[in-house]
């Protein structure tokens, strides 16, 4: 490793683009591992051809990954309570809930009249969870595909699904989505193991509300708890913007997405006009759908693209022949879902491979990713830090910098021009944007951290102070205020320093 001069330009950013990100987490060590180096680590960004987000430059990278076959079975991570667009493109995009609060509780409660069937509170128990093998799709007819399928020998568990293609009003128009109405108790087990066991995901989908994959909320920005037009209502409130949108007496939008307070705009609506978003998670990998919704939701909403029916096997079953035997019994095409790849994301530069060690991961398809846990365990720690009210949780080389920048922002009189309610987030295991298309987020590794988040958002002219960006750069980090698409609340990591410079 060699030491940087010091100089007063801001850090170069060492490596902006990892390979594929998202979600994740388990288990959090406080990790007794060294939090310094003894010299400092820079890393060039690599030239390539990928531009992410903010339009620096990134590398990708795909290798063979070691088996990694106790990978964690879903992300863990507080979906986002803001819309997705107005958020940090390469940062955590969410306001979480305060690091203080021992158990966060990231999904809204119901709004009036958000609820379209009555539905028993969902089991608060640990899930068996299973990999969905095969997917059978077609057919006609009134008979019980799921009895017939598993009278197939092999066989191990069922669940059929409703299937159809929705209009959905978002920010920017309106969308067609995948929807899949799900029989609860039948299809949890088939979703990753920490989708399968929050309880509140479950209980908003039985309370009539949709869990929508973190790609497509993004993409259509869509706010925990708000309630958006479906179906006819969605293709109407494309003629409604063309006129700068409907407004209500109090320039409330109805147009399009309505936000938790507008109930008696949405309440004009039918039931059948508008839909809750009641949760972001993975539902499978891949992903069965863009967005879930019960039985009863799914006959309100008119669903009528068709039964599937998704199938686990025995371990050493022989899928194609359980195939062909599930298409003669139930006269449904049958579609083996290929194992989902581990892949491998390690960053660019020779220090940088010293210094930060790769991870191996699954990608679930829809912008988050599945962690090895034992990386997890061995870099992500939990952390107090000054100003920020409890812990961050970052990459354990990450935390001694931030608390170093923070306490000299306190020293220097300016805590009081960082707002800890606004803190964006460190370790989000995920993609750029959400956006499976783009390369890992430097949150996947913990190695960036978002705050003031509703006065820098995304795209917009940065309102932080110049001299916490001051104070950030002499630490090491890089600010997302300075590029084209400015991303004024993120702060990453540009150099490994165990003082600051200048």
């Amino acid at each position: 490793m060699t030491r940087r001069t010091a100089h007063a330009r801001p850090p170069r950013p060492w490596f902006r683009g990892l390979l594929a990100g998202g979600v994740c987490a388990l288990a959090l060590s406080t990790c007794a591992a060294p939090l310094l180096t003894a010299e400092p680590t820079t890393i060039e960004a690599a030239t390539t051809d990928g531009v992410d987000g903010e339009g620096q430059r990134v590398a990708a990278y795909s290798s063979p990954a070691p088996d990694t076959s106790d990978l964690i079975g879903s992300p863990q991570l507080a979906p986002p309570r803001t819309p997705a667009p107005q958020g940090s493109g390469d940062g955590a995009g969410t306001v979480d809930q305060p690091w203080a609060s021992p158990s966060p509780s990231p999904f809204p409660s119901p709004s009036a009249g958000a609820v379209r069937a009555t539905s028993p509170p969902v089991r608060d128990a640990a899930v068996e969870t299973r990999r969905a093998k095969i997917r059978l799709e077609g057919g006609g007819g009134e008979q019980d595909r799921v009895q017939q399928a598993l009278d197939v020998e092999g066989v191990t568990f069922a669940t059929a699904l409703e299937l159809g293609d929705l209009p959905v009003a978002g920010e920017q128009g309106t969308t067609t989505v995948a929807v899949a109405a799900v029989d609860i108790d039948g299809f949890r087990g088939f979703t990753p193991k920490v989708t399968a066991d929050a309880v509140d995901v479950w209980q908003r989908i039985a309370e009539g509300d949709a869990a929508f994959t973190h790609d497509v909320g993004n993409r259509l920005a869509l706010a925990l708890g708000s309630r958006v037009r479906v179906g006819e209502s969605a293709l109407e409130a494309v003629a409604d913007s063309t006129s700068d949108m409907a407004q209500d007496s109090d320039g409330v939008d109805v147009g399009g997405v309505l936000g938790a307070r507008d109930g008696a705009a949405a309440d004009a609506l039918s039931r059948e006009d508008t839909l809750r978003v009641g949760a972001y998670a993975s539902n499978g990998v891949p992903p069965v759908a863009d967005a879930i919704v019960s039985r009863a939701t799914g006959d309100e909403l008119g669903l009528d693209g068709g039964e599937a029916v998704l199938v686990a096997i025995a371990e050493d079953a022989d899928a194609q022949a359980i195939a062909a035997a599930l298409t003669e019994a139930t006269g449904m095409r049958a579609e083996v879902i290929p194992d989902p790849e581990t892949r491998r994301a390690f960053l660019t530069g020779a220090d940088a491979k010293d210094a930060f060690e790769p991870f191996s991961y699954i990608d679930n398809g829809d912008g988050t990713i599945q962690m090895d846990p034992e990386w997890v365990r061995r870099n992500i720690v939990s952390a107090e830090v000054p100003i920020f009210r409890g812990n961050v949780v970052c990459h354990r080389l990450l935390v001694p910098q931030l608390r170093g920048a923070l306490q000299e922002v306190a020293d220097a009189g300016l805590a009081d021009l960082i707002d800890p309610s606004q803190y964006g987030g460190c370790w989000v295991a995920r993609h750029i944007d959400w956006n499976p298309g783009k390369p890992l987020s430097m949150h996947a590794w913990g190695l960036a951290v978002d705050f003031n988040v509703s006065t820098n958002q995304l795209g917009a002219e940065p309102q932080l102070d110049p001299r916490i960006v001051e104070i950030f750069d002499r630490w090491g980090f890089v600010w997302g205020g300075r590029w084209s698409r400015p991303d004024g609340m993120h702060f990453e990591l540009g150099a490994v320093l165990d003082s600051p410079e200048g």
